[in-house]
């Protein structure tokens, strides 16, 4: 989860991530992970913005 605030705007953003247990110091083989994000501004006239992505990676 993350927020940052600034005199002039405020964004908000959260990640949720999946991967198989792997041993210490060894990469998963594979992730999937999901980010959705919301930035707004503090002028009434400008949009909010919304961003929803996924990730999927894969090693070999």
């Amino acid at each position: 989860m993350a927020v940052a605030l600034s005199p002039d705007s405020r964004s908000y953003g959260l990640l949720w991530s999946l991967a198989p247990y792997s041993r210490q110091g060894r990469t998963e083989p594979w992730e999937i992970a999901l980010e959705g994000t919301r930035q707004q501004t503090n002028s009434p006239t400008s949009p909010v913005d919304h961003s929803l992505g996924l990730r999927f990676s894969l090693l070999f």
